[in-house]
């Protein structure tokens, strides 16, 4: 898709069409498809992205794009759920994994007693 819309839209709207479609399907296929085929058409993908050809280095046209690497996705994926979980804004089956310290204490150490 990107290869033919890419002569008619600037290189933000690009990032923008992306992120919005085609990460979310590396983001889906993390534990079905490997890392390295992943990898690979992220690369293929940034290199239409910037009109380079295809030999082009990809760590720093992915880089350049302010994209995050596929095993920088899968890392931050549980880094996400435990934020949204924290701010009440995940869904409550999610949020009741995780308490925070102060909800599980019910009394007061006597170090903070005044």
């Amino acid at each position: 898709m990107l290869q033919y819309i890419k002569q008619y839209l600037p290189l933000k709207l690009i990032q923008k069409r992306y992120t919005s479609l085609i990460e979310l399907y590396f983001r889906y296929c993390i534990g079905t498809t490997t890392l390295q085929k992943l990898q690979k058409l992220q690369n293929r993908t940034a290199r239409v992205a910037t009109n380079s050809c295809f030999d082009a280095p990809s760590g720093p046209l992915v880089q350049k794009l302010g994209w995050l690497t596929i095993e920088q996705l899968i890392k931050l994926e549980p880094v996400k759920v435990i934020y949204k979980s924290l701010l009440n804004v995940a869904p409550l089956y999610m949020r009741e994994l995780f308490l925070k310290l102060l909800d599980t204490q019910s009394k007061e150490l006597r170090s903070f007693s005044t």
